[in-house]
């Protein structure tokens, strides 16, 4: 399974940096929540082609205008899109400081957004704790290229050279004087300039944000309930699955006999789930969609399936402990040869010899998985905790025959990740339901489902 998934992985990465996913002008607004003109710069302004494609009306309009962004509207608010999943390592904060630090701006001046999916972006994923190694360079010079903006704009309109300014939160100062400009009364004037393609970044002597313990952007958000993980997405008209997955791997639906769970308050309908050749997407199983998750969940329990083996590979303790005790045992493959370890352990006062043993195990973060689809003719929206959004898009476009481009992956927190939410099954069942029901669907996952169910470690 694993060969089959990092296959998929390579796929669907080659998918995602060929797929344009355009954010017009009003989206954007919708999006960032901020109306009127302003600056916006681009994550991915270290493209030619992205930032030449960027000028022209938008910029005309007082806005500067790729899809990943950095934003300051000319009322002096300031919103910086957050890129990666937040999995609960921190990422939703850490990377914004990055971009906050060569912007040169207060941190409390500083409001933080998830963004979506987007190309613009570049890799969007959480996994191998690789976020900030991958990402530090690219969002210092998003920062450095938006204050060096800033800088020229301020220049301008008191006529001096460049190095007569200079940056310090959130104002444009001009030197030997007390004259000073906010970022918000330059916005409008610095989005008709040109994008600083290698700006100047600090000297790290010089960091007041990055390095400094702040707060998680979310912190509040999450002690009183107001965080958005994937379980609080409820758009308009949402059913709830819940699926009763083949307990054996391999298996299929032989019969279903759904009389009594339709006869649940609130279920609307049961359907079957035919497995996809990748068994890391969609095993066999059967559907109970409702209005609710209490509905779904006891209507599920009702459900009486026969279930169809003879491929299925049943396993047990023994068996793998068998298997591995012979791999064990067996010629292996040389990889190093480092030494001469039959003289070191001649030489040795005392050998200590111990066979360590650790069995699979379930990733069980804390929020079980679930996702929530939208799947329309012309287009879908999903939403939920992943670690891989790309993977999300790559896979719902393949199941629902809609080109990559007309499907718009939005990312909530997620309660934890662990590396189980590598995989996108839960997301392709959500997709799989949403598709076949023609309504927004959120699949609902138990502890029991989690468990039974994982990609164990």
């Amino acid at each position: 399974m694993a060969m089959n998934y990092l296959f998929d992985h390579e796929m669907i990465h080659e998918a995602s940096v060929r797929t344009d996913t355009p954010v017009g002008r009003r989206d954007f607004l919708k999006l960032s929540g901020l109306a009127g003109a302003g600056l916006v710069i681009g994550m991915g302004f270290l493209d030619s082609t992205i930032a030449n494609a960027s000028k022209g009306s938008s910029a005309a309009e007082g806005l500067f205008e790729p899809s990943a962004f950095l934003k300051i509207s000319n009322d002096g608010k300031i919103i910086v899109m957050s890129k990666n999943p937040e999995i609960g390592q921190g990422v939703k904060t850490s990377m914004p400081q990055i971009i906050a630090e060569e912007l040169e701006v207060d941190w409390k001046l500083i409001e933080v957004q998830q963004g979506m999916l987007d190309d613009r972006f570049g890799d969007q994923f959480a996994g191998g704790s690789t976020g900030i190694k991958t990402n530090f360079n690219a969002l210092r010079k998003a920062g450095a290229a938006a204050r060096e903006m800033l800088v020229e704009a301020a220049a301008r309109k008191w006529q001096v050279a460049l190095n007569d300014c200079y940056a310090k939160e959130g104002f444009i100062y001009k030197k030997d004087s007390t004259d000073k400009l906010s970022y918000g009364a330059l916005a409008e004037a610095a989005s008709h300039l040109s994008i600083r393609e290698n700006p100047k970044l600090k000297d790290p002597k010089d960091f007041k944000i990055i390095g400094m313990a702040i707060p998680g952007v979310d912190n509040r958000k999450i002690v009183t309930g107001t965080a958005e993980f994937g379980l609080d997405a409820r758009p308009k008209g949402m059913l709830v699955a819940c699926i009763e997955r083949c307990p054996v791997y391999g298996g299929k639906v032989k019969h279903i006999d759904s009389t009594e769970a339709l006869k649940v308050p609130g279920v609307q309908q049961v359907i079957k789930m035919d497995p996809s050749s990748n068994p890391t997407r969609i095993v066999a199983g059967v559907a109970v969609i409702a209005i609710n998750t209490w509905s779904a969940m006891k209507a599920r329990k009702a459900l009486k399936i026969e279930w169809d083996f003879s491929d299925g590979e049943v396993e047990s303790d023994e068996n793998l402990k068998s298997q591995f005790e012979k791999n064990i045992n067996g010629k292996g493959e040389l990889l190093r040869d480092d030494g001469n370890v039959d003289e070191a352990f001649a030489k040795c006062k005392q050998v200590h010899e111990a066979t360590f043993e650790a069995p699979f195990l379930a990733h069980t973060p804390m929020e079980p998985m679930n996702y929530t689809a939208d799947v329309r003719p012309d287009g879908a929206d999903v939403w939920g905790p992943t670690q891989v959004p790309e993977s999300v898009r790559w896979l719902a476009a393949d199941i629902t025959g809609l080109a990559p481009d007309k499907i718009n992956v939005r990312m909530t927190r997620a309660g934890g990740g662990f590396g189980r939410r590598l995989m996108a099954d839960y997301a392709c069942e959500a997709v799989y339901i949403s598709k076949a029901i023609g309504k927004p669907v959120q699949v609902v996952w138990t502890r029991e489902d989690d468990i039974q169910h994982d990609f164990y470690r």
